[in-house]
């Protein structure tokens, strides 16, 4: 399988609307004349065909997980050994995905029915070693410490029935416990231990709207509903990170890195659930009636380890980072551009 930005939307939004579901979220309600029957429970089980799984206390706590994951490394920086500052931007994408595993990932063999539920989040990241403001602090050198702040708020334009509005805002702290040491001059350098600690926020709106066209026959008398579902859901997060990292540099231009993290996560989601149109049957009527839940949190507290690689072209750097959960089902990846000095 080839990632393409197609084959994403399609996976997130399979996993919004599964192709099968033993659900039964849309109702007919107020039912009359021949829908009080086989007719109308027909015809809502043909229609949630097409709608999420009833289990919204999985989907929706997928969704909060996803949106923690789709953040995790876009506030800080783990390979640059920043000695005055760092700005970039980059994009995370987070998925809780349910029984698939890495290897799956990586091979492309998923099984997208089986994806609880999707994140994504971009941010513009600001960094500064704190030696600029003095050389001591309670003991402490000023130079081992850096701060770094990002924020991020888009609205995607509405295509294709997609409606997509996310934010990202974060703060978080950095020490340098080991310094760095040259292992072969010029050639491999170890950056030391970083352990680095700070809050995210991850907000975002997702939902996708379908048209929906069903009739069904029953004992001669059709059944028929036109009209519009509308799927997804808000979420917001906050998080709070605790982290060991390291790198090593090759020859000054790539820079691999890694380290393990455990998250406290709070806030999560909320379903978005309606439906419009008309139930059509002969000698009665109904209405139609969608419900997908209420609310779900984030797993409260989570184990992950992450790695990366960052090629490093003078000041430029651009790199890519993978976060994979180890006490859920989270996997996320994230890739930007930074300039660092």
């Amino acid at each position: 399988m080839k990632w393409t930005l197609l084959t994403l939307t399609m996976l997130i939004f399979s996993a919004l609307i599964p192709t099968t579901s033993e659900a039964q979220l849309f109702k007919i309600i107020n039912r009359t004349g021949l829908c009080v029957g086989a007719l109308c429970d027909a015809l809502e089980d043909e229609v949630n065909k097409d709608l999420p799984d009833a289990d919204q206390s999985s989907y929706l706590k997928g969704m909060s997980n996803a949106g923690v994951a789709a953040v995790k490394g876009l506030g800080a920086d783990y390979a640059s050994n920043i000695n005055l500052f760092v700005v970039g931007a980059s994009v995370g994408i987070g998925a809780d995905v349910g029984n698939n595993s890495m290897g799956d990932l990586i091979s492309g063999d998923v099984k997208s029915n089986q994806f609880r539920g999707f994140g994504v989040n971009t941010s513009v990241l600001v960094g500064l070693n704190l030696g600029i403001f003095g050389d001591e602090l309670w003991g402490y050198d000023l130079d081992d410490f850096t701060g770094f702040i990002n924020f991020m708020k888009v609205g995607a334009p509405k295509k294709n029935g997609l409606e997509a509005d996310v934010t990202a805002f974060g703060m978080h702290l950095q020490y340098k416990y080991i310094q760095p040491k040259s292992v072969v001059a010029g050639i491999l350098q170890w950056g030391g231990v970083d352990f680095t600690s700070g809050f995210d926020y991850a907000g975002m709106d997702l939902s996708f709207t379908k048209s929906m066209s069903k009739t069904v026959s029953v004992a001669g008398n059709d059944g028929t509903f036109d009209g519009t579902a509308k799927v997804g859901a808000e979420v917001s997060t906050i998080s709070i990170p605790f982290e060991v990292s390291s790198n090593v540099r090759l020859l000054y231009l790539l820079t691999l890195y890694g380290g393990l993290g455990a998250d406290l996560a709070f806030g999560g989601a909320k379903s978005i659930a309606n439906v419009t149109g008309n139930i059509s049957v002969p000698g009665g009527s109904g209405t139609a009636n969608l419900d997908l839940g209420s609310e779900e949190g984030p797993t409260f507290l989570t184990g992950r380890a992450f790695a990366g690689f960052q090629l490093n072209l003078w000041a430029l750097r651009v790199y890519a980072q993978v976060n994979n959960g180890f006490t859920n089902d989270t996997v996320s990846v994230n890739v930007g551009l930074k300039i660092a000095w």
